[in-house]
């Protein structure tokens, strides 16, 4: 025990002397550092509590009171190498991502567990090469409830609601209180080593509750996600899972404007694997589609990343996970713009983006 705890607190050093945190186009938060670490594979390699946030079927997984804690930080540099003339801009922050509580049931027929917790689902913080500036946050309450029948199905239903939530938007200094609310669906299928699934998360609307009224607010798509995981043998695991987002239900309320040019459907896609021996080590590889606010006509940016982790059992019940992304979003695009004259002139927009996230999750399990 003493050896796995002082490997983890050098491997957690190592992480925070990387440095912060930081945010592109508002990203849903990291709930979880075990799928963090195998290429953001959350469907299927989310274990206890924390499932509540991406998969309230695996809510089952643990028979005891299961209590989980997030956090993550992350460190995002862009260097503009077109119109703004090599400016840099670097943006840092660190914050809590999720806390999570569970507990299963057995019956004679089924397995029953019932979550709860708080999270982050979209945590933004970024200022853009020109000097515009957002950033706020949507903190959520979450209930779940996830039943298993012999083993083989799994199905699990999840209540999400905003609270307290507040953001500074469009360069002002105005604050806006924002509310959403949206329900997460997810079956599983278990057929001996190999695991099947999929989740559907509802649109929903992200608006002001008080001031901002003429922004409207945004209707966010719908997302599908299908997943799948084999054990390989006791040791090694594998997970694949890809997510459907319907652009074209993207939309601002007021007046039904869609902020972006891209209508298509858009493709995440994310693969990972676990080895355990007397530690388990992770790794993983992503693909993300993302796109600019901006009057950019193009098809989708792709932001590409690699993924590491390791998770240990430090004492009784009490566990450590940990992971490391970097990713990279190369923008090379051209568009019309005014230069305040009455004259359009072209711009052209080179940008490098780097991405590093790392964060932890802590789990205890109660003996009750």
């Amino acid at each position: 025990m003493f050896k796995k705890l002082i490997i983890s607190l050098v491997m957690l050093a190592a992480l925070i002397s990387i440095s912060a945190t930081n945010y592109f186009f508002l990203d849903d938060e990291v709930f979880d550092a075990r799928s963090a670490s195998m290429g953001n594979t959350s469907l299927l390699s989310t274990r206890g509590s924390n499932a509540l946030f991406t998969n309230p079927g695996l809510l089952i997984d643990y028979d005891n009171l299961d209590l989980k804690v997030t956090g993550r930080g992350r460190y995002h540099n862009t260097e503009d190498k077109g119109y703004y003339n090599d400016k840099e801009i670097v943006e840092t922050d660190m914050c809590f991502g999720s806390l999570a509580l569970s507990k299963s049931i057995t019956t004679d027929f089924s397995k029953i567990a019932f979550g709860l917790g708080v999270n982050r689902l979209k945590n933004f913080k970024y200022e853009t090469v020109d000097g515009y500036k957002e950033k706020g946050a949507l903190n959520m309450l979450a209930l779940g409830i996830g039943i298993d029948y012999k083993g083989v199905l799994d199905i699990g239903l999840a209540y999400n609601k905003s609270f307290a939530s507040d953001t500074e938007m469009f360069a002002s200094s105005d604050m806006a209180d924002i509310e959403a609310e949206y329900l997460l669906f997810s079956l599983n299928v278990n057929i001996e080593n190999i695991t099947l699934a999929l989740s559907y998360k509802d649109k929903y609307e992200l608006k002001p509750e008080e001031n901002l009224e003429e922004w409207g607010g945004v209707e966010f798509p719908a997302e599908l996600k299908l997943g799948l995981s084999v054990d390989v043998d006791s040791r090694l695991s594998l997970y694949g899972e890809v997510m459907q987002k319907k652009m074209s239900d993207y939309k601002w309320l007021e007046g039904g404007f869609k902020p972006f040019k891209a209508y298509d459907d858009i493709y995440d896609f994310g693969f990972g694997m676990e080895y355990s021996t007397y530690y388990d080590l992770r790794l993983g590889i992503f693909r993300k589609a993302v796109d600019r606010f901006s009057d950019v006509d193009e098809e989708f940016l792709y932001q590409y990343g690699y993924t590491l982790g390791y998770g240990a059992e430090l004492i009784d019940n009490f566990t450590l996970d940990l992971y490391f992304q970097n990713s990279f979003l190369n923008d090379d695009s051209v568009r019309d713009a005014w230069d305040g004259t009455g004259e359009n002139f072209e711009e052209k927009t080179e940008l490098d983006n780097l991405y590093i996230n790392f964060g932890l999750t802590l789990g205890y399990q109660f003996d009750m």
